[in-house]
């Protein structure tokens, strides 16, 4: 009979804690009144929630509200990629001296663009759809951009793990974009 006890006792114990717990979750919602609340404003909640999404900001105030929109998600993703490389590239490659990587305040004259010849036939900064064959993105994710300083207080600061996913979204954004439509010559169909 003793080899029964044990097992007893922790069936016992189960049973009584859950017990409490669900007494303590009956009172939880003791006092709590109902309201009348509009559907539009959520789904019968205490404190109706916001059901509309708001618009995409590109710039916030001081008190976080935004001062600009973006049309969609790909365009608030190249604006927070050219925001990146303006604060991350630019110090060094505006003058278009270094890596021929001339254009990095406008991240559209990347698109398709060849790097320098220090890199193989057909290396392009950016290749729409495909960031793991943009060299933007591999020398960025690879850490070798900024490249790192000998002296450790001079160091330049690298972009974030978000910076990086932003960059990635976008070039993929870019794959994804229509093709732009051959220009009319006014002739007949």
């Amino acid at each position: 009979m003793t080899t029964y006890r044990a097992p007893l006792a922790l069936m016992l114990g189960t049973f009584a804690m859950f017990g409490c717990w669900q007494q303590i979750d009956e009172g939880a919602s003791a006092g709590v009144v109902s309201v009348n609340v509009n559907p539009k404003d959520g789904l019968g909640a205490k404190f109706p929630a916001m059901t509309t999404t708001p618009a995409i900001g590109k710039t916030a105030a001081d008190n976080g509200d935004p001062t600009t929109f973006a049309d969609s998600g790909c365009a608030k993703d190249e604006f927070d990629t050219q925001t990146a490389l303006n604060l991350y590239c630019q110090n060094c490659h505006l003058g278009g001296s270094n890596g021929n990587f001339q254009g990095v305040n406008d991240i559209m004259s990347l698109v398709n663009k060849a790097a320098s010849s220090k890199y193989p036939a057909g290396t392009k900064f950016i290749v729409p759809g495909d960031p793991a064959n943009s060299l933007i993105f591999k020398r960025i994710t690879a850490l070798e951009m900024p490249p790192p300083s000998s002296d450790v207080e001079s160091q330049l600061p690298h972009p974030t793990i978000s910076d990086m996913s932003v960059l990635e979204q976008w070039i993929m954004c870019l794959g994804s974009a229509p093709a732009p439509t051959a220009a009319s010559d006014g002739g007949t169909n």
